[in-house]
């Protein structure tokens, strides 16, 4: 009678990627996509995909959405994983506008060109000089996936029905001190 050996840690390894692979390319070929945040929201009404109602429970609403959408605008980075599966995207701003860590010979000039007048219809009734003081108060915090993405967008972009780009989210909460 034989006896029965643990695979090794490549064996397993390699059949984990043998099935992840093909996986992964259906997702990524897959035309489906969320068009918006009111697609993902759906996910948590009753009223989205009836036909698996009995088959699959609800998924809970997240406490910081349950109370008011709006709150995902400026919440602080405290209270909710905004970064979603990297928490470390998120920085606080010591300087406005952002600055690239990349290499500008390659990737063009460090300093964004995101500019004050580009925040003005974006912040919810606030002045920019509201935005200075969470500046200087440590209260403005970004989410920078522009450094992260950039030397991979001609690659994304380059395929068939996909665009990208590396986002710059500025984070944080002047209107009251929720820290």
């Amino acid at each position: 009678m034989k006896s029965l050996r643990r695979p090794s840690k490549k064996l397993l390894m390699l059949e984990i990627l043998r099935h992840i692979i093909p996986t992964l390319t259906a997702i990524a070929r897959d035309t489906n996509v969320f068009k918006g945040y009111s697609d993902i929201s759906g996910l948590y009404s009753d009223t989205s995909l009836p036909e698996t109602k009995t088959r699959m429970r609800k998924l809970p609403l997240p406490k910081v959405v349950d109370k008011d959408q709006e709150n995902l605008k400026f919440y602080p980075p405290k209270l909710i994983s905004i970064a979603g599966i990297n928490p470390l995207g998120i920085e606080r701003r010591t300087v406005f506008p952002p600055v690239s860590k990349l290499d500008p010979s390659i990737y063009g000039p460090q300093e964004s060109a995101l500019k004050e007048e580009h925040l003005k219809g974006h912040l919810d009734g606030m002045s920019v000089q509201q935005v200075h003081i969470a500046l200087e108060e440590n209260k403005l915090f970004i989410l920078d996936y522009h450094d992260m993405f950039l030397p991979f967008l001609n690659q994304i972009n380059a395929l068939e029905e996909r665009k990208a780009y590396g986002t710059r989210t500025l984070i944080g909460n002047v209107k009251a001190n929720c820290y």
